[in-house]
């Protein structure tokens, strides 16, 4: 069944997904989701959710991490995002690279606007880094605060971040 790609699309299509998933054509829903997910104006926790465990099907560990984490960040009443929880949990890293917790305290289209915010951090005498990424077809600039060897570390941080006003988000 062809997906019609347009600024919402019906039940039907969430559910042809669905089956796709279920006969294991894993590559099919990513790109499938990866048409849909910028037009659609409903059901995004539902293709983010089929996204996600696809991509982990698939071992694509970035897309399933980023989409999951979108999931319960973006939709954390969602019926999928306990169940999100649990597959980004099962997102491995390979055994050989030690997982880093980072703080994010911004994520821009613009470099210029990620500069500025990470020079005021460290004005304010933090470790702030920008990196370039892309999500969903649309390249970021993203605002990071430290490596931390653990997540109790990056809460800390986090923490004394939004006391401050910063919005934050841990992210390995």
């Amino acid at each position: 069944m062809t997906l019609a790609l347009t600024t919402a699309f019906a039940a039907d299509d969430l559910h042809s997904l669905q089956e796709l998933f279920l006969r294991g054509e894993y590559a099919a829903v990513v790109e499938k989701t990866k048409g849909l997910l910028p037009r659609a104006r409903y059901d995004r926790d539902g293709l983010l959710y089929l996204q996600g465990l696809s991509a982990l099907k698939l071992k694509e560990t970035e897309l399933a991490r980023s989409s999951l984490e979108e999931l319960m960040t973006r939709y954390p009443q969602s019926p999928f995002s306990s169940q999100a929880k649990l597959a980004v949990s099962q997102v491995q890293t390979p055994s050989d690279e030690p997982v880093l917790f980072s703080v994010q305290v911004g994520a821009f289209q613009t470099r210029a606007n990620a500069v500025k915010l990470a020079e005021e951090l460290k004005r304010r005498g933090y470790d702030a880094d920008v990196s370039e990424a892309q999500m969903h077809g649309k390249r970021f600039f993203r605002v990071r605060v430290g490596q931390y060897a653990d997540r109790p570390q990056a809460e800390s941080k986090a923490r004394d971040l939004a006391q401050e006003g910063f919005p934050t988000k841990i992210v390995p």
